[in-house]
């Protein structure tokens, strides 16, 4: 549009210019017919004309300025959709590894997660199984415990002779009476020293209660019964 803008004021300056020169034409014809030839208004009318071809010049080297850098930036615009498609092509190739990658991996990582998973299910199992051996061995502890107790706490027949405290009974207080015939009755601690000597039975000093200790030895010289008390 710019272009056929250009080209109507030529073409006017040009129609103009002819008319001048027309009206020159004429005005000369009628002055020199009528002696009134005005060649001044002529010659200005002409340097007008030159300066509208002047400028009409310098708008049409701008045009064509501007031309070339609209058709430099036209190929600039086509380099850079050019290099903008490869690399859209080469982002869609990478997303498409890297989505491939992403797919073998999570595989990979629930395949993992499902063999631990299954493994941890068969430690709860055992876990629960073992539980069940420890409810069963602490029930079997817990009655064995109460026979030991029950045992403990049973009368203890000792007949002549000498007895190790942890070993042969456990430690404890005891009140210990003669069975029969009167008897000679000691315990001894760990060092030796005799903590307990009496004599049992009606005739003597009668029965006898006394604390024992790990370690410690009992002697008597004639069957007796020993009962724990608290």
């Amino acid at each position: 549009m710019k272009y056929v803008k250009i080209s109507g004021y030529i073409l006017g300056v040009l129609v103009i210019f002819l008319v001048g020169i027309m009206i020159g034409k004429t005005g000369a014809e009628t002055t020199l017919n009528n002696m009134k030839v005005d060649i001044k208004a002529m010659e200005e009318e002409a340097i007008s004309a030159n300066k509208q071809m002047d400028q009409l010049d310098e708008e049409l080297k701008t045009l064509q300025t501007d031309k070339k850098e609209t058709l430099t930036l036209i190929d600039q615009k086509e380099e850079l959709e050019n290099e903008v498609a490869a690399l859209q092509k080469e982002l869609d190739n990478t997303q498409s590894t890297l989505d491939e990658e992403l797919k073998v991996g999570r595989e990979a990582i629930e395949s993992k997660l499902k063999k631990e998973n299954d493994k941890l299910t068969n430690l709860e199992n055992e876990v629960k199984a073992l539980q069940s051996q420890v409810d069963e061995k602490k029930k079997e502890m817990d009655r064995l415990t109460g026979e030991l107790k029950k045992a403990k706490d049973e009368p203890r027949t000792l007949i002549a002779g000498q007895y190790v405290v942890g070993k042969d009974l456990p430690a404890g207080r005891y009140q210990v009476t003669n069975i029969g015939d009167g008897t000679n009755f000691f315990v001894y601690d760990s060092s030796g020293y005799p903590t307990v000597n009496t004599i049992l039975g009606e005739d003597f000093y009668g029965d006898y209660v006394f604390f024992t200790d790990d370690g410690d030895q009992i002697e008597t010289h004639g069957k007796v019964k020993l009962i724990p008390v608290e």
